[in-house]
């Protein structure tokens, strides 16, 4: 029997959250969590499951296209404050009381923030202080000098960042259709849920190989268990590319190691990808044809069961479904399940217009006047071909 929990997280989880000393900018997420909870008593839910926030272009499209028929499980004014929150925490949803980070979830990769000056000087301020005994401190404007140049550097990779990010979307939206994927990972979670559920928190791959090491993680030599499960999600996330879990419905892709991989990386990795090892006399790379080696490496020695996502050979109506298609449909796979969630009993007779809110929200184009559906079409050839690939 699950534990019994707060509306919005089990207590102890959400102590952890809750406290009077919180930064300037930062949300006390513990304490808005209980506010939530004394405003909207009648939510209720398990908090040892995930729960996601719906974003409010999705609220503003279920609004649209049901008015006042919208399914009574559907509170707005709730969904409205847990999407605010969860904006303002920066994350997707909370689970044990605790916020989920996730970024592929988004039309595009959140871009670098500048660093305020007034963050710049209390910086300066505060080396000054720590810098009393060991010497004089950097100057301000040293100090803006080298942050200028770090973010120039950022900005250029900005653009680097976008294309791998939509890679990577596509890719998860390839996996999440992967019924080999599917079936791997649900019976990863039969075998190991309920010692997940007692650590609250699902293995990530960058965990060390030796008992030895893993005590240094809390984990006991003696404990065989808990050794023998990170064994097994480790080999999982190598086979599939994968850096974790932020939940059982997000699978966290390994992306490209810039500048380079750390020592301690290369053994978790090795067996994701190729290294591309430059020498420092060899810094003027125009005339080297980096990407065509890289591409060569990864199209030889790609395992078999990517081979079908490294070709992009899958199609729909006989065009091609590339990453941008495949990144849209890993969206609306999500929203679909999500949305489902939440109306509950109430999914029949509503399908047609589920699929009219999600054609709005996931579509760039605005809707017009009564008949026209704006991304309609595309979420009933995507779904079409989500239940054809599961069904396979």
């Amino acid at each position: 029997m699950a534990k019994k929990a707060t509306q919005l997280g089990d207590q102890e989880a959400m102590q952890l959250f809750t406290t009077d000393k919180v930064p300037p900018g930062f949300v006390n997420v513990g304490n808005e969590l209980q506010k939530l909870e004394q405003r909207f008593p009648h939510i209720n839910w398990d908090a040892t499951k995930p729960y996601y926030a719906v974003p409010a272009a999705l609220l503003q499209a279920l609004d649209r296209v049901f008015g006042k028929k919208c399914p009574p499980n559907i509170s707005f004014d709730f969904e409205a404050a847990f999407a605010d929150l969860c904006k303002k925490s920066n994350c997707i949803g909370f689970w044990f009381g605790q916020p989920l980070i996730f970024e592929y979830l988004g039309e595009s990769v959140i871009p670098f923030e500048p660093i305020p000056h007034d963050l710049i000087a209390e910086w300066h301020k505060q080396n000054t202080i720590a810098s009393e005994k060991e010497g004089p401190p950097p100057s301000e404007e040293s100090l803006r000098s080298k942050i200028g140049t770090t973010e120039q550097a950022m900005g250029e990779v900005e653009i680097r960042r976008q294309a791998i990010f939509s890679r990577l979307q596509g890719y998860l939206g390839w996996l999440m259709t992967n019924k080999t994927f599917i079936d791997e990972r649900d019976e990863l979670r039969r075998k190991w849920e309920n010692r997940i559920m007692k650590d609250r928190a699902i293995p990530t791959l960058l965990i060390p190989h030796s008992s030895e090491s893993l005590e240094s993680f809390g984990v006991k030599k003696a404990d065989v268990t808990q050794s023998e499960m990170y064994e097994s999600f480790r080999t999982f996330y190598q086979r599939w590319c994968l850096q974790g879990f932020c939940t059982w419905d997000l699978p966290v892709p390994v992306g490209p190691q810039i500048p380079a991989l750390l020592k301690n990386q290369w053994d978790q990795l090795a067996q994701m990808g190729n290294y591309l090892f430059l020498p420092h006399s060899l810094i003027v790379i125009g005339e080297m044809g980096l990407e065509p080696m890289a591409k060569s490496l990864l199209e030889h020695l790609a395992p078999g069961h990517l081979q079908e996502w490294r070709r992009q050979s899958l199609k729909l109506k006989r065009k091609p479904l590339g990453s941008a298609r495949l990144g849209r449909l890993f969206r609306l796979n999500f929203y679909w399940e999500l949305l489902k969630s939440r109306v509950g009993g109430n999914l029949k007779g509503n399908i047609g217009r589920l699929e009219e809110v999600l054609g709005q929200f996931l579509s760039p184009k605005k809707p017009g006047p009564e008949g026209n559906r704006p991304g309609l079409e595309d979420v009933q050839d995507l779904r079409g071909f989500i239940k054809s690939r599961l069904a396979g």
